[in-house]
């Protein structure tokens, strides 16, 4: 398994990040629930202190990274800032640093004819079972099985 941490990986793909005592001790929280060691989180913490960048950006870009057939569904109250997080993510995976991290997970570059998805709602891990999926109050991920569940107001 890849020992980068958490921390580690937003420093590289985001160099301009806040890595002060409170990010880093909440990016290890991250990473222990990215990792498996906690089943179940709740982030309750002010507004415009990184949670979404944290938990709905970093996080999923990094655990499709430590196991490419993950399957992660973002929820949120409305479908156009669940689409934003999704849309965050693929630019961070297709960015050089990413690529660089995470060898063995690839998402389909735009313009690129391929058969997998790439929408602003869902994008599929080349070669692999792994997903993400965005989903607003009135949508549905009925008929999809996920394997992390994030919601961010």
């Amino acid at each position: 398994m890849n020992q980068l941490t958490l921390v580690e990986f937003a420093q590289k793909v985001y160099p301009f990040i806040s890595t002060d005592d409170f990010h880093t001790a909440y990016y290890r929280v991250l990473e222990a629930f990215g990792r498996g060691d906690i089943r179940k989180l709740i982030v309750t913490v002010p507004p415009q202190h990184g949670k979404s960048l944290g938990s709905s950006v970093l996080l999923p870009a990094y655990m499709l990274g430590l196991n490419p057939d993950a399957r992660i569904a973002i929820a949120s109250y409305s479908a156009t800032l669940a689409s934003r997080f999704n849309r965050r993510v693929q630019r961070l995976m297709e960015s050089p640093e990413y690529e660089k991290l995470f060898t063995d997970t690839r998402i389909k570059k735009t313009g690129q004819r391929t058969s997998y998805i790439r929408t602003a709602d869902q994008v599929e891990i080349i070669g692999r079972q792994g997903e993400l999926f965005s989903v607003g109050r009135e949508g549905s991920l009925t008929g999809n099985r996920v394997d992390v569940f994030i919601l961010d107001d």
